[in-house]
C-alpha cells in the first residue's frame, strides 16, 4: 500500500497544497536515499512542529523505513534509555541535541518553518547533502523494501516505535506494524461519518500515537490538516482561536483537553461549526458528553484502543447513545472479554482483549513481557490477542462498557502512566527512602499523588524539578506528600487504596479546620484558597510575589483557577486572562480582581 499525501496543510498563516507537500516529501526521500539503513533498523525522528515534520514522516513511510518519534527535550536519562533500548544509530534533526551521551549519526534538516517562502528556500537546498551531513559517509544507499534491498516478511514490517510507561520502572517500546497502520488508514473512515471538505485540527504531539489520525490518516484521506504550532497546542485561548479562525470542522481530543476548553468557553461556542468530535485516551465523563449534546450539533464519537493495537481499535457513536461504551471494532479486529485463564466471558465483566490486523509485533527487546501481554487464545481459532489490562462488561446489546484498570496503569491527560515507574524515579533520588504513587480520580480528570518517606525535611518543588531528569513532566505528580509511613496489605504489598483513604480523611479534617478559621477572609486569602483547592495542596504556602509558573500548574489547572476566581468574585477577567502568561504572580491577579470589584461596586 502506497501511503501518500492527498490532502493539504494549514500552518500559521500559510496554505500548503497537495502538490507542494508531495514535492517536499520527494526532496526528503531523495536526501534519505543517499544513506544506508540495515534490515530492521529504526531511525529516530526529532523535528520541530512544522509541515516539514509531517512530510518527513511520509517520506519514511514511502521508503518503508521504521521510525521512532522522540522528544529531544525530555528527561535525559529516559531519553538515553530509549535510544539504547531501541538500538538507535541515526536520528533526523533540525537542531542539534546538546545533552545526550549516546553515539549517533545525525541527519540534519535545519528547518524551522515560519513561512511558505522559507520552506521553499530551504527544501530547495536539500540536494546539497554535504551542507548537512559531514558526519556521514557518502555513496551509500538508504535502502527500502520496495527496491528489494531489505529482506524479510512484509507482514512483519515495522512502521514505527512508540514508548509507553512501563511497570518495571522503565518505558517499553511498542513495535507497531505497517500492516496495522494500513488497516487503520483504510478502516477508520468507514467508522466515522466525516463531513465533506474536512478541516481537522492537529493539536497532538508527534510522540503520542493519536497524532497519526490527525496527520497521516487525515492527509492520506484528502483532508486539510490545521497544524497547531507549538505555542497553539496547549494554550486554551489560542486553541479556541485556531478552531474558529481556521474553520475547523473535525477535532480529536482527550477528555481532559476538551474539558480545559470547556472551562474557557462554558457554552462550547467554539464548536459551532464542528461536525465531528472524537474523544478518547481516557474515561469519557458523562457530564462532558451531555455538555456536547446540549451545546453542539456535532456527531460525538468515543474512541478506544491502546498503542499495542495501533492507535484506535473500536469506535462508538455516542450522539444518541444513553450509555457510554467503546462501540464496534475496526475491520479485521475483534474484542473479547476474558477471565483469569484467558477463556471468553460471555456475560458480566472480564479483561478486554483485542485480536486482528492492528496487533503490534510486541515490545522491543522485551520478549518476556511480549509473551505475557500478547497471548494465543485457548479457544476458537486460537487467535493471537493483546490483553489490555482494561476491565469491561457487556451491555444487553453486546457493546462493551469500560470499567477501569486491573493493574496499576492509569491515564492522566491522555498519557498512559505506570505508577511503579513514578515510584522508581523517586527512589532514584538520594533523599527518598520509599515512595508510593496513587491515582486520585476527580470529576474533571484525575491526578497523581505521591506519598514518600525521607530521613530529612524535603523541599517538594525542588524534588519535582529533580524528578524531571528521570521522567517526563506529565508523569511528575501534582501532589507530593511527605509521610512517616506507607500503607500495606496483608501480603506485604503497597496498598494504594488504603493510602488514598488516609489522605482523603486528612484532607477532610484540614478543610473543616480551614473553613472554621476563615469565615471572613480577604480577597488575597480567597485567591490563595482557590489555588490550594485546585492544586490539591492544602499545606502549600503561596507567596504573592513568587512566579506562578514555579508552582507547577499545568494549563488545565490554570484555566480552572481563572474560572473559579470569576465565579467566586462575580467578575469577568476577560479572555486575555486565559493565556497562561497573563499573570506572573498572585499579586497581579489580586490587583486585577480588586480593581474589577471596585468598578462593580
Amino acid at each position: 500500500m502506497d501511503i501518500r499525501i492527498q490532502g493539504n496543510i494549514i500552518f500559521l498563516d500559510d496554505f500548503y497544497d497537495t502538490e507542494y507537500l508531495n514535492q517536499t516529501v520527494q526532496k526528503i526521500v531523495n536526501l534519505l536515499s543517499n544513506y544506508e539503513v540495515v534490515e530492521d533498523e529504526v531511525i529516530a525522528l526529532s523535528l520541530s512542529r512544522t509541515p516539514l515534520m509531517v512530510c518527513t514522516i511520509f517520506a519514511l513511510l514511502q521508503l518503508r523505513i521504521p521510525f521512532f518519534p522522540v522528544d529531544g527535550n525530555q528527561a535525559k536519562e529516559r531519553l538515553e534509555y530509549m535510544l539504547v533500548n531501541a538500538n538507535i544509530r541515526k536520528v533526523i534533526l533540525d537542531e542539534p541535541w546538546c545533552h545526550h551521551e549516546t553515539e549517533l549519526e545525525y541527519i540534519m534538516i535545519p528547518l524551522l518553518l515560519s513561512s511558505k517562502e522559507e520552506i521553499t528556500e530551504r527544501t530547495d537546498s536539500l540536494t546539497e547533502q554535504k551542507k548537512f551531513h559531514s558526519s556521514l559517509s557518502s555513496g551509500q544507499n538508504f535502502r527500502s523494501s520496495e527496491d528489494g534491498n531489505r529482506q524479510g516478511d512484509i507482514e512483519k514490517d515495522l512502521a514505527y516505535l512508540l514508548y509507553t510507561s512501563g511497570s518495571t520502572g522503565k518505558p517499553k517500546a511498542v513495535e507497531v506494524l505497517r500492516s496495522g497502520l494500513e488497516n487503520f488508514l483504510c478502516s477508520m473512515p468507514k467508522q466515522i461519518q466525516f463531513p465533506k471538505d474536512v478541516r481537522i485540527a492537529c493539536f497532538t504531539k508527534m510522540t503520542f500515537d493519536i497524532f497519526f489520525l490527525e496527520s497521516v490518516l487525515a492527509l492520506y484521506s484528502g483532508f486539510t490538516v490545521v497544524l497547531a504550532a507549538e505555542k497553539e497546542r496547549t494554550n486554551p485561548k489560542l486553541m479556541i482561536d485556531l478552531i474558529i479562525k481556521k474553520d475547523v470542522n473535525v477535532i480529536q481530543m482527550t477528555p481532559s483537553a476538551l474539558q480545559m476548553l470547556w472551562l474557557a468557553d462554558r457554552n462550547l461556542s467554539f464548536l459551532s461549526k464542528v461536525h465531528t468530535v472524537m474523544v478518547g485516551g481516557e474515561d469519557f465523563p458523562q457530564a462532558l458528553l451531555q455538555a456536547l449534546r446540549d451545546n453542539t450539533r456535532a456527531k460525538i464519537y468515543n474512541m478506544y484502543g491502546p498503542t499495542e493495537t495501533t492507535i484506535w481499535s473500536s469506535v462508538a457513536d455516542l450522539t444518541e447513545e444513553s450509555i457510554i461504551n467503546i462501540g464496534l471494532p475496526l475491520d479485521f479486529t475483534k474484542l473479547y472479554l476474558l477471565d483469569e485463564k484467558h477463556y471468553e466471558v460471555t456475560s458480566g465483566s472480564g479483561e478486554i482483549a483485542i485480536t486482528g490486523q492492528g496487533l503490534a509485533n510486541g515490545y522491543r527487546n522485551a520478549q518476556e513481557l511480549t509473551n505475557e501481554r500478547f497471548i494465543t487464545l485457548p479457544f476458537g481459532m486460537s487467535e493471537r490477542a493483546y490483553c489490555t489490562g482494561d476491565i469491561g462488561r457487556y451491555l444487553d446489546n453486546g457493546r462493551i462498557v469500560y470499567l477501569g484498570r486491573k493493574d496499576n496503569q492509569v491515564k492522566v491527560r491522555g498519557h498512559r502512566i505506570e505508577l511503579e515507574e513514578v515510584d522508581n524515579a523517586l527512589l532514584s533520588l538520594p533523599a527518598v527512602r520509599n515512595a508510593m504513587t496513587c491515582y486520585q480520580p476527580k470529576e474533571n480528570g484525575g491526578e497523581l499523588i505521591t506519598f514518600l518517606i525521607s530521613d530529612s525535611e524535603l523541599n517538594i518543588e525542588e524534588l519535582k524539578l529533580s524528578l524531571e531528569d528521570y521522567i517526563p513532566s506529565y508523569m511528575v505528580p501534582k501532589i507530593i506528600v511527605q509521610v512517616s509511613e506507607l500503607k500495606y496489605n496483608d501480603s506485604g504489598k503497597k496498598d494504594r487504596s488504603k493510602m488514598l483513604e488516609w489522605y482523603r480523611l486528612v484532607e477532610k479534617e484540614e478543610a473543616a479546620a480551614t473553613k472554621e478559621e476563615n469565615e471572613a477572609v480577604s480577597t488575597l486569602t480567597k485567591i490563595i484558597h482557590i489555588f490550594q483547592d485546585v492544586m490539591e495542596q492544602p499545606a502549600t504556602q503561596y507567596s504573592k510575589m513568587t512566579p506562578i509558573e514555579e508552582y507547577g500548574i499545568d494549563s488545565f489547572g490554570y484555566v480552572t483557577i481563572i474560572v473559579r476566581l470569576e465565579e467566586e468574585f462575580g467578575i469577568s477577567l476577560g479572555e486575555e486572562a486565559l493565556s497562561y502568561d497573563a499573570y506572573e504572580t498572585i499579586a497581579e491577579i489580586e490587583d486585577s480582581v480588586t480593581r474589577l470589584l471596585e468598578i462593580n461596586n
